[in-house]
């Protein structure tokens, strides 16, 4: 997700619930998951704090049939340099990641939501940051209610690389509901990119409360 400081003059959104959008994108034909803070809510089952825009993942192979499918809507891309850049269809390559979308392409319209491209190969999802952090495509999502959301593990191990306290809070309060296979993956893939994140100490207290045994043992 883009930060409001990086964008602070575009900073207004549309006040949307995940469930408004699945309905928006009911006609979509490809995968798409709800993420950010707004899944682990849906995770949880319950609000657990204000959400000020709304994040969309799907497979960057995906982007054209968005494009495609948000005919009218007003799509921009966010580049690396912190801007954002009107989007004709073209295929956006890696580092590039994010498209804003609008119903209005009124100069103070509200954003609905942001869409990222996740990238995938061999029938595995690949996290962006570290292509040795890979999970199959079919075991990324879960849904509520009909409404499809990333799996908490993978959010969190998104959030985990931009340290704040409100992905602290987020994590404090996901944690203790993951399952002892999805606390253990995160795990891994923490330690893969991260060895020294804060957040494994809690994890690894996790798993020894599950009786699992630490690594190395």
């Amino acid at each position: 997700m883009a930060s409001a400081l990086d964008y602070g003059y575009l900073w207004a959104w549309e006040p949307i619930e995940p469930q408004q959008l699945a309905e928006s994108l009911s006609g979509f034909a490809r995968p798409w998951w709800i993420c950010g803070g707004c899944a682990l809510d849906l995770f949880l089952g319950r609000d657990t704090r204000r959400h000020d825009d709304l994040d969309v993942g799907l497979l960057r192979d995906d982007q054209r049939a968005l494009f495609d499918y948000l005919r009218g809507w007003d799509l921009h891309y966010a580049t690396p340099e912190h801007t954002l850049e009107p989007w004709d269809g073209r295929h956006l390559e890696a580092p590039v990641h994010g498209i804003w979308a609008r119903r209005s392409d009124e100069p103070n319209a509200p954003w609905t939501c942001e869409f990222l491209l996740n990238e995938a190969r061999d029938g595995e999802w690949v996290f962006r940051r570290s292509d040795a952090v890979r999970r199959p495509l079919n075991e990324i999502g879960e849904k509520r209610d009909g409404v499809p959301f990333l799996r908490p593990e993978i959010v969190l191990l998104y959030k985990a690389a931009e340290p704040s306290p409100k992905n602290d809070t987020d994590f404090a309060a996901v944690q203790p509901h993951l399952s002892r296979d999805a606390s253990l993956w995160l795990r891994a893939a923490l330690e893969s990119c991260d060895d020294r994140h804060p957040w494994i100490q809690a994890l690894v207290a996790a798993s020894h409360d599950l009786g699992e045994p630490s690594h190395g043992s």
